[in-house]
């Protein structure tokens, strides 16, 4: 699939001495903008024709700069006439603002504590929606982000809530629009490895694309890791209309002769995670593996990531089929190989569920 860049222009919102957080497209074809203001910390609503003609803007909350706030998110309420204005505070307070004269109907508080929501979408129901966010591990000196999501219904109960941890020493990073849903699924797009905090995408390291493909209760249908020769972050999911998804990722190849390059990086895969060109190293094999196996070709170590999945059971065979490793590891697992001939080597993955992979791994 070719792309063809058809427009190539910057727009932008006029807010002085503001900083803007997010934006809604409501289903009355206008632009709400959350911002704050850099001093007070006063909290404001922006209304926007689509032609980015500022139509009225409101002030919902002003501490007087007594209390840190930042709105991170807004979620639309057409049944009820109304918005959910998420504030990342020391409260974890959600308002409910009325859409005719933008005052505030009510107040919930959402959890965990240490979640912070960046993306609400509709859930497959008119009565609750979906809030996207991550929850930060802060039992090391090192902060690390873990990905989940609740579905919450207009009266502020969460009913349901999800989290996808990896391992203690790996993060995930999710930024705002990789969340999406369709007819009925749910995709979740992940930035995998990461060592900065925060994760900036200058940072000459091997990161991949996680792709996870869920059934509406939230539990797996299939998950994916794309690239990771070079620094990629995923930026934006977009739904099409084969079935498949349009990720958009910023790239960084530090071996770029223009320092601190990035590209936009867009890659369009199938219903079942598929993309053109991608290999599996098995011609038997149609689809991608869900395991991540890096680095492929090796020398010295290979790493097994399991992403959703955990209790995995790993052998390593020789091409001659005698077993050289073995063994059930929680969510990860690596080898030592540096003592390995040169050569091809079969692996299988394995658990009591059913779930079975096999792949080759060429030792250097």
């Amino acid at each position: 699939m070719e792309f063809n860049v058809l427009l190539d222009t910057i727009v932008g919102y006029e807010i002085p001495e503001l900083y803007l957080f997010y934006d809604l497209f409501t289903i009355d074809y206008k632009l709400i903008v959350t911002a704050t203001e850099t001093v007070t910390n006063e909290v404001f609503l922006y209304e926007y024709e689509l032609d980015n003609n500022i139509l009225n803007y409101h002030s919902i909350i002003d501490t007087g700069g007594l209390i840190n706030q930042w709105p991170m998110i807004i979620a639309d309420l057409p049944d009820k006439n109304a918005f959910h204005l998420y504030l990342f505070d020391v409260y974890k307070t959600i308002y409910e603002i009325n859409k005719t004269d933008f005052s505030i109907n009510t107040t919930f508080n959402y959890y965990p504590f240490n979640f912070q929501p960046r993306k609400a979408i509709s859930s497959f129901n008119n009565s609750t929606y979906f809030v996207a966010g991550r929850e930060s591990d802060l039992s090391n000196p090192d902060v690390r982000f873990i990905p989940s999501y609740f579905e919450i219904s207009q009266n502020g109960n969460i009913l349901n809530y999800q989290i996808y941890d990896l391992q203690n020493d790996t993060s995930s990073y999710f930024v705002s629009d990789c969340f999406v849903r369709t007819e009925n699924r749910i995709y979740f797009a992940l930035t995998y490895n990461y060592t900065s905090n925060p994760p900036f995408t200058i940072i000459p390291e091997q990161r991949w694309i996680w792709l996870m493909c869920l059934y509406p209760d939230g539990a797996l249908d299939w998950q994916r890791f794309y690239k990771g020769e070079v620094n990629y972050m995923p930026y934006k999911l977009l739904p099409t209309n084969d079935g498949g998804l349009l990720i958009v990722s910023n790239k960084y190849d530090w071996n770029d002769p223009v320092p601190y390059q990035r590209d936009v990086h867009i890659l369009k895969v199938d219903s079942t995670g598929w993309y053109q060109g991608l290999t599996t190293g098995l011609p038997e094999q149609t689809k991608e593996n869900q395991i991540l196996v890096y680095p492929n070709p090796a020398s010295d170590y290979v790493h097994f990531a399991f992403g959703y999945y955990s209790n995995l059971q790993i052998a390593i065979y020789s091409s001659q089929g005698q077993q050289v490793f073995t063994g059930q590891f929680d969510k990860k697992a690596t080898f030592d190989i540096s003592l390995l001939p040169a050569g091809m080597y079969t692996y299988t993955i394995n658990n009591d569920n059913g779930f079975f992979e096999r792949g080759k791994i060429i030792k250097q």
